[in-house]
């Protein structure tokens, strides 16, 4: 459990300890990665508190290969 909490905060850390030590990434780019750095800790927290989280996510990732094979075909 604590292994996931860290895993789940080693992204937005790092972001945060850039822009404290004076790294910052402005447009685009930046706010991608802060939008990418919050979405990885929330699925990791996410996994964490919901045994079930796996599940869906490989029923989601399954829905999605058929929505993607249907519309390869036309």
């Amino acid at each position: 459990m604590v292994r996931t909490v860290f895993i789940g905060a080693i992204p937005l850390g790092c972001l945060i300890l850039f822009k404290r030590v004076g790294i910052e990434v402005h447009g685009a780019l930046g706010d991608g990665l802060t939008i990418l750095c919050i979405a990885w800790t929330a699925l990791t927290y996410m996994s964490l508190l919901d045994p079930l989280f796996d599940n869906r996510l490989t029923a989601v990732r399954e829905v999605l290969s058929t929505i993607r094979s249907l519309t390869d075909k036309k």
